[in-house]
Order: C-alpha cells, then sequence, then structure tokens
C-alpha cells in the first residue's frame, strides 16, 4: 500500500511534467479521490506507473483511470511479448521433443506463468506438432493473447479495491 506521501510525490511530478494539467493540490477532496484509486498499489508499481505515463503519454491524466490503463503493463512486462512465444515454444519441443521433454519444457517456462499456462493448454497439439503446422501456431499465439489479457485482467481486479473505510482518506486530511 503506498503512503499518502509517496502518492503526492508521484502526483506533483506528474504536476511538473504536464505544466498545464489543471490538477490542485490543494483540493483534499480530490487529492482523497485520486488516492482512494491507488492507495492499493505497491510501491514498485505505483513508480512504473507513473514513469510509464510520462515516458508513453504526451498529455495529462484525465482521470485516474488514465494511468491505472499502465497497469497491463506492469503485470505483463515479465512475460514474452506475443510475437516470440511460438518460436520460444517451437524451439523448446524441437530441442527436447514433447512427449519426453515435458519437463525441461516446463523448467525453462518457469519464468513465463501465462506462457506455461498456454503451453498447459496445448499439451496434445504441442506432442503431435507437425511441421509447419500454423494452424496450431495461429491458435496457440491467440490463446496466448487471451491468457495475457486475462492474466492482467485478473492482477489488476486483485489490486485496484477501493476501500471505503473513513481511515483510508483521513491520511490526506492532514
Amino acid at each position: 500500500m503506498i503512503s499518502a506521501g509517496l502518492f503526492t510525490k508521484g502526483i506533483t511530478h506528474l504536476k511538473n511534467i504536464y505544466a498545464n494539467w489543471n490538477f490542485d493540490l490543494k483540493n483534499k477532496d480530490m487529492l482523497s479521490a485520486w488516492y482512494d484509486m491507488f492507495k492499493n498499489l505497491d510501491e514498485e508499481t505505483y513508480r512504473f506507473i507513473i514513469k510509464e505515463y510520462i515516458n508513453t503519454c504526451e498529455y495529462a491524466p484525465q482521470s485516474p483511470l488514465s494511468l491505472l490503463k499502465l497497469l497491463d503493463n506492469y503485470y505483463t512486462q515479465k512475460e514474452l511479448p506475443p510475437n516470440e512465444i511460438w518460436n520460444k515454444v517451437l524451439g523448446l519441443v524441437r530441442s527436447y521433443g514433447f512427449k519426453y521433454g515435458r519437463t525441461n519444457i516446463y523448467k525453462e517456462l518457469q519464468a513465463y506463468p501465462v506462457l506455461t499456462q498456454t503451453v498447459k493448454q496445448y499439451e496434445s497439439e504441442l506432442s503431435n506438432l507437425m511441421v509447419g503446422d500454423t494452424h496450431t501456431r495461429k491458435n496457440f499465439e491467440n490463446a496466448y493473447s487471451d491468457n495475457l489479457k486475462a492474466y492482467a485482467k485478473q492482477q489488476k481486479e486483485k489490486t485496484l479495491e477501493i476501500g471505503t473505510s473513513k481511515n483510508d482518506t483521513k491520511l490526506l486530511s492532514a
């Protein structure tokens, strides 16, 4: 959970970058409403979305959602990009063979939970993979993209719970 101080520091940094942004740091109601949207993030995640927003967005945020959309990038940054997954999986299947090298394949993929999940979904297709099988490739890539979106959504839902406790907003009124 980020502190009110870190939250305010991030908003101030955005205000310094986007000079014409009409965010009033003295408006406690506005500050509390925005803080409620971010308070359950850990420090690393909050810093990431502030930095990512500055690096990718030309205009000041219109609402907290402008920043929170970048959570998908945070949660999926450690996964392989969709355009690289098939070559990675195909290389492992060719190196180990899927039927007998399954353990080695999963061991090499352990850093990529979404890719591992997709490989498990396609075990039968991968164990019978034929050279040049574009149908399996296309379906696998689509499934991976769907799994990646679902993973990011699930992680975001776990993180973003708006608190209703009066104690939560008292942090900003001090």
